[in-house]
């Protein structure tokens, strides 16, 4: 299957005989470095909470001035640092150290699913590979997951001088398969009754996973802890 990497930021145009295309975001501590647009600018808003840098690539060999006029200070900044990948896109301004997380988003579910076997495949147990939408795909650092975040977590919050939180008694809800891992370990892990299909497929015989009532919109998650807890609404 073929699938095109866009050249700019303004219009993604697939060459001939690509049919999907990729948007591709790589995340700093303090940047989003973005190839496409994917959302609007309200769904990014309402979803994100911070604007992605759209990183612009000459197409009709504007100069420097033209390209990052429309941009700001900080962005700018960003965009002096070329790397030396020569790729010939907007890849070759994406940062190459100090990145948390590559995301790949693509309307097509099947096209991410093939990416994902073929990250797999080629780096192993090097990378982490999740969806965490069903039109986003996450790849991380082996080893780097929801559940060894939990494990962080509890040994910043455990004094030592008291009887420290045990994993089994953390309770957990999840929705996507980047929440496999930390479902499975907890001691309680909730399944949204809205969950991806996969995910509860793979988790489907773990004996301290369970699925919620109802949607994590219509409040399954404060329906469960009211029940986990009997407490009154």
């Amino acid at each position: 299957m073929k699938y095109g990497l866009p050249h700019t930021t303004r219009k993604a145009v697939p060459n001939t005989g690509e049919t999907d295309m990729i948007s591709i975001s790589a995340y700093t501590t303090d940047a989003w470095f973005m190839s496409s647009e994917f959302y609007t600018e309200e769904e990014i808003r309402s979803k994100f909470g911070m604007k992605p840098f759209l990183v612009p690539y000459p197409t009709n060999q504007e100069s420097p001035e033209e390209l990052t006029k429309d941009l700001n200070e900080q962005e700018k900044e960003w965009y002096k640092h070329k790397n030396d990948l020569n790729t010939q896109s907007v890849f070759d301004w994406f940062p190459l150290e100090g990145i948390g997380k590559f995301c790949f988003r693509c309307p097509s579910a099947d096209l991410l699913r093939t990416i994902e076997e073929e990250i797999k495949d080629t780096y192993k147990d090097r990378v982490s590979v999740a969806f965490s939408s069903s039109n986003t795909l996450d790849v991380m650092k082996g080893g780097v997951s929801k559940a060894t975040a939990i494990g962080e977590v509890l040994e910043l919050i455990n004094p030592a001088e008291t009887n420290p939180i045990q994993l089994s008694e953390v309770v957990a809800f999840g929705d996507s398969m980047n929440d496999k891992e930390m479902l499975a370990v907890a001691g309680v892990g909730y399944l949204m009754s809205n969950a991806q299909p996969r995910l509860k497929e793979e988790l489907k015989d773990n004996p301290t996973c369970r699925e919620t009532e109802v949607t994590n919109e219509e409040d399954g998650v404060a329906n469960a802890l009211l029940a986990l807890f009997n407490a009154e609404e």
